[in-house]
């Protein structure tokens, strides 16, 4: 008898239904920032009553209907001079009497990224153009200053302001011939910028964008041109901060003196003079905070990116600019004092090192980043990050009294110990896959980075 056999059917193991997400404060924040970003498709646009009134030109004599002449742009509507319009057309000069300026400042603080990104697709009458609204905020900055007392934006190029400035830098030159030549130039360019902090920041803007550019240049959309104009409206957002922390911390000022000048005050005024200094101090911190939250959502907005990977490439684009910075200053030390080329030398030993050990640990992560957890990943690049400590055990050392020699010896002793280190949370992780074995090899970095710091201690 032939018998079929077969398998017990096994009934298939229903899935458990997801619950449904409730609206929470983070979604609901989400779906705003959206709709900030999507605010200008979002307007309607007003329909304007056609004039067809046939009008001639007053200025170029042409017949046309509407408000506006075509052919020279004068407007219709002509009527005698009065104290209102000599009142608006003063204001004009600045800005100051047209709607675009007070919409672009609100915005400015409201939704600057997307603002920018706006007047870079095409909003251009909307908003107030970049340099001009850059002018007028310094022009309000230093009326503030006149006013109060203080430089609210003090000139980076200050000790070039003067010939005899010019003149006292060339005189400290030990050359001659062509790089003394090279340099009088330069320390009078430097005292053109001195002259005006328009021309100042614009120039500074020029070195912001090589670094932002090199930053963002995997995500970035925008072209050379584009990014400095929105560096143009930052650095018009970070004046404005900037005036009402000065004024702040003046008033604070202030009060102080006056209360140590005026012993004989109660101390019903002692004390609410203390209570309001120590607000205005902490109205100057808070703004202070605001200026850093506001530059991230700046860039946030400006390349649409998340939160996290706008603070790391902000962190990139930092370092890239301490470097700059360092690596012009160690050439022009260099150059203008030959008695510190060694120190030149081991700037550049040291900032050799420092990249290739970014870069080994960087390459290793990311060609095992698939065997490897978050946290042996973050492990590994918070001790990467020790090798910035390289710069201080050179300048230690230098100040210890040791060679040129020793200095380059120790340094890269230091990025040999380090950079296996850095790479040890990795390893033991894929070796033994304990996450807790990466707290060992992050004992040792801190033991380490310990070394560099008691030996600055012991050099300053």
């Amino acid at each position: 008898m032939d018998m079929k056999w077969s398998l017990p059917i096994r009934s298939k193991r229903k899935k458990p239904v997801k619950p449904v997400k409730k609206n929470t404060s983070w979604r609901r924040f989400r779906a705003w920032a959206k709709r900030l970003d999507r605010r200008q498709e979002q307007r309607e646009a007003v329909a304007v009553a056609v004039d067809e009134t046939r009008r001639t030109c007053l200025n170029c004599g042409y017949v046309y209907q509407g408000k506006v002449c075509p052919q020279c742009g004068q407007t219709g509507a002509w009527s005698r001079y009065s104290l209102r319009q000599a009142v608006l057309n003063f204001l004009d000069i600045w800005g100051l009497g047209n709607r675009p300026m007070y919409r672009t400042l609100k915005e400015l603080f409201w939704r600057p990224g997307y603002m920018v990104r706006d007047y870079l697709h095409g909003h251009r009458q909307y908003y107030f153009p970049p340099f001009k609204l850059m002018a007028i905020t310094l022009v309000m900055v230093a009326f503030v200053g006149w006013l109060t007392g203080i430089d609210v934006v003090e000139s980076n190029f200050s000790g070039f302001a003067t010939d005899e400035d010019v003149a006292r830098h060339l005189a400290d030159l030990p050359f001659t011939g062509f790089l003394r030549t090279a340099f009088y130039w330069i320390f009078k360019f430097f005292q053109f910028l001195a002259q005006s902090l328009l021309y100042e920041w614009l120039f500074i803007g020029v070195s912001v964008l090589i670094c932002v550019r090199l930053a963002f240049f995997k995500v970035s959309r925008y072209n050379l041109a584009e990014t400095y104009i929105f560096l143009v409206f930052v650095f018009s957002q970070q004046f404005l901060l900037d005036t009402v922390r000065s004024l702040a911390s003046d008033v604070r000022h202030s009060i102080e003196t006056h209360m140590l000048a005026g012993g004989h005050a109660s101390a019903v005024m002692t004390m609410a003079g203390t209570a309001l200094s120590e607000i205005l101090d902490l109205l100057a911190i808070l703004i202070t905070l605001l200026c850093l939250i506001l530059y991230i959502v700046d860039f946030k907005q400006f390349y649409g990116l998340n939160w996290k990977s706008t603070i790391r490439y902000l962190f990139l684009a930092f370092w890239i600019g301490v470097i700059g910075l360092a690596t012009f200053t160690g050439v022009s030390a260099a150059l203008a004092n030959r008695t510190k080329f060694n120190v030149m030398i081991c700037f550049v030993v040291c900032a050799v090192l420092l990249l290739v050990t970014i870069w080994l640990v960087w390459h290793y992560l990311n060609k095992h980043a698939g065997r490897l957890n978050r946290p042996v990943v973050w492990m590994s690049r918070l001790s990467a990050w020790s090798v910035l400590l390289m710069p201080f055990l050179g300048i230690s050392l230098h100040e210890l009294g040791y060679n040129v020699a020793s200095i380059i010896a120790l340094m890269t002793l230091y990025d040999v110990v380090l950079t296996p280190l850095c790479i040890l949370p990795a390893y033991l992780y894929q070796r033994y896959h304990k996450t807790w074995l990466s707290l060992v090899s992050t004992t040792l970095m801190l033991g380490l980075a310990y070394g560099v710091i008691a030996i600055t201690d012991a050099a300053f």
